[in-house]
């Protein structure tokens, strides 16, 4: 097995970082204006899909963030290795769950837009998906 030389993981340790603090801030700004600033559209059930999705992507991106930093110290071939046991572990059971997740609500996305449409957006008649979706999640 070949392994990574120090350029390799210096890049393997901190590329992601900036893709994530973005991804952290923009899955943010969505949770506080939907939890904060118009917290009557969570009336609607888009917006609760929409803010369920995001509290997922800004786990993932903290996740994504800690990178090699939540790995144990002493890690053979694994530069910025600064954690230990636990935090490799809530880390692997985070990135697990959520990066899972993500991808699951984006496409419940179109789930629930072809549902809407087939039912005139007459979101009474096709509330009962909500409960599916999160449960699937």
């Amino acid at each position: 097995m070949k392994h990574l030389n120090e350029t390799q993981q210096r890049a393997y340790a901190y590329a992601m970082k900036p893709f994530a603090a973005l991804s952290f801030l923009s899955g943010g700004f969505v949770i506080y204006h939907l939890l904060v600033q118009r917290r009557d559209k969570l009336q609607r059930m888009y917006h609760r899909i929409i803010l369920a999705m995001n509290i997922c992507v800004v786990t993932v991106a903290a996740a994504d963030f800690v990178g090699t930093w939540a790995i144990p110290v002493g890690t053979p071939y694994r530069l910025g290795a600064a954690g230990n046991q636990t935090t490799c572990t809530t880390q692997g059971f985070a990135r697990i769950v959520f990066y899972l997740a993500v991808p699951y609500y984006y496409s419940s996305l179109s789930i629930y837009s072809y549902v809407a449409v087939e039912k005139s957006f007459m979101e009474k008649n096709y509330r009962h998906i909500e409960k599916w979706i999160h449960r699937g999640a």
